[in-house]
C-alpha cells in the first residue's frame, strides 16, 4: 500500500473514530466535572467561566466530531472555523485554558481506547489523529486568547498582579506551539499539504498572539 493509500485509509478510520467520540461524552464530561472540580489551580471552579465550558461542552464535542470527519472526507475547512466561540465577560481566561487542557487531556485517552476498538486504528490513523486534537484545540485556544486581548487591550501595560495571569496564558500558548509542530510533522510525513499549510498557518499566528504578550517574556511563571 502507497502512501496515497495509506492516508485514505487513515481517513476512513477518523470518521469511525468521529462516530465513538460521540459514544463517549457524557463518560468524558463526568471524568471532566471530577476533574476540574478536585483541581487546585482552577480556584473552585470559577463560577462564570466554568459554567459557560460545561454549557458548551456539548458544541465542542460536536465540533471536533465534524473537525474529525471533515478530515475523515478530506475536505478542509477554513482556518478560522473556531470563530463562532464567544466568550461572554466574566470568564477568567487562565481557568479557561486549564479546564480546556484537562479536556484534551481525556479525550486524548479516549482516542487511545480507540486501539482496542478499531483493529485498522494504528499508524499514520492514530498519529493523524493526535495531529488533529492538538490543531482543533490550538484554534479553540488561539480563538479565545484572541477575543481575550481584544477585550483587554491594556495586558502590556497590566497591574503587577495580572502577570501571573500573562504568564500562564504564554505558556499555554508555548505548549500549544509543540503540539502543531507535532501535527506539521506529521501532515508532512503523510503527504498533507493542505493540512500541514493549516497547521503552519496556526502556529504563525500563535507566534503574532505572543507578540502581543511582551511583558510575559521576563515573568517567571509561579508553580
Amino acid at each position: 500500500m502507497d502512501s496515497h493509500e495509506q492516508a485514505a485509509a487513515a481517513r476512513a478510520v477518523l470518521l469511525r473514530l468521529a462516530d465513538y467520540l460521540v459514544t463517549q461524552q457524557h463518560a468524558v464530561t463526568d471524568q471532566w466535572l471530577l476533574k476540574v472540580r478536585r483541581d487546585p489551580q482552577i480556584h473552585g471552579a470559577h463560577q462564570p467561566t466554568h459554567q459557560r465550558l460545561l454549557d458548551h461542552l456539548p458544541v465542542l464535542f460536536d465540533e471536533l466530531r465534524s473537525f474529525l470527519g471533515r478530515r475523515g472526507a478530506a475536505d478542509l475547512p477554513d482556518a478560522n472555523e473556531q470563530d463562532g466561540y464567544r466568550w461572554q465577560n466574566g470568564c477568567a481566561i487562565d481557568e479557561l485554558l486549564r479546564e480546556l487542557d484537562v479536556l484534551r487531556h481525556l479525550l486524548a485517552t479516549v482516542i487511545d481506547r480507540f486501539h482496542g476498538v478499531d483493529d485498522q486504528f494504528k499508524k499514520p490513523a492514530d498519529s493523524m489523529a493526535e495531529a488533529l486534537v492538538h490543531q482543533f484545540f490550538s484554534e479553540v485556544t488561539v480563538h479565545s486568547v484572541r477575543q481575550f486581548l481584544g477585550a483587554n487591550m491594556d495586558l502590556q501595560r497590566a497591574l503587577p498582579e495580572r502577570q501571573e495571569l500573562i504568564a500562564e496564558v504564554t505558556h499555554t500558548l508555548r505548549n500549544f506551539l509543540q503540539g502543531l509542530a507535532y501535527a506539521a510533522k506529521v501532515w508532512n510525513a503523510h503527504g498533507g499539504s493542505a493540512e500541514l499549510a493549516h497547521a503552519q498557518a496556526q502556529m504563525q499566528y500563535i507566534h503574532e498572539l505572543l507578540q502581543q504578550l511582551p511583558d510575559a517574556a521576563t515573568t517567571t511563571r509561579k508553580k
